[in-house]
């Protein structure tokens, strides 16, 4: 019998947190100190929307922890035609990708098994963070215990609100130091990564992803259902 301990994070979609909530998840994947950091990451995606799932997931890759991609709702890509090559998606993304369909309680015993069976740290990053913070992320790491070049990144972009409750005044110090004497530009060096980040994934969505042709029924059919559940009158009246 094997027991574990599950934390289910506030739904977030980066770790570029903007609000409270959003910081939560950022401190618990980021910080290897905090109390509640994982030994290991289930990444639950829409599996017909995988695009954006993609994005956070492959920040966490960056942080190097272990972690299982969970392609779910898979049904519902098959229905939209998309055919997921989840072996190559698994390679391309150095993790565990399986498919599943928790509605119907499919793909839950390949989950726990992947939980079960020891999980690589990933080897490789999925951008190189250094060219967009040069000298920043080994000043950083020398400071501050981080797992990752991305991390200590993460670290510099977040430093205001981080510094007030998480470091000693030695430690703040020491890192305002590095952050002003380099003239970070947090904003756009975020902006550069999300942009160099988005088209790496639509690169890989090329290659795992092929789209198969739907019977023209089924398009007639949810065509005339979004007429009427858009519709200004009965929309409002069904909703």
């Amino acid at each position: 019998k094997i027991s574990a301990e599950i934390i289910d994070l506030p739904e977030c979609y980066s770790l570029y947190p903007k609000s409270i909530d959003e910081r939560i998840p950022f401190q618990v994947l980021c910080d290897p100190d905090d109390e509640s950091h994982p030994d290991h990451i289930v990444v639950i995606a829409d599996a017909s929307n995988l695009k954006r799932s993609l994005f956070l997931c492959s920040q966490i890759i960056d942080l190097r922890i272990p972690t299982v991609l969970a392609l779910n709702m898979i049904d519902l890509a098959h229905r939209k035609g998309l055919d997921i090559d989840t072996k190559k998606l698994s390679e391309k993304l150095g993790i565990a990708v399986i498919q599943m369909n928790a509605r119907k309680k499919q793909g839950i015993d390949d989950l726990k098994n992947a939980l079960l069976n020891p999980l690589p740290h990933p080897e490789s990053d999925f951008t190189h963070i250094k060219k967009y913070s040069p000298g920043i992320t080994e000043e950083i790491k020398k400071v501050i215990r981080v797992k990752s070049d991305y991390a200590a990144f993460q670290v510099a972009n977040n430093f205001e609100w981080i510094s007030s409750a998480h470091l000693t005044p030695n430690k703040t110090e020491k890192l305002r130091k590095i952050i002003d004497g380099r003239n970070f530009d947090s904003k756009a060096a975020q902006a550069k990564v999300t942009m160099e980040r988005y088209e790496m994934i639509s690169l890989l969505m090329k290659e795992i992803i092929s789209e198969k042709a739907i019977a023209s029924g089924t398009h007639v059919n949810t065509k005339w259902l979004d007429n009427i559940l858009t519709h200004r009158v009965f929309g409002y009246l069904i909703f």
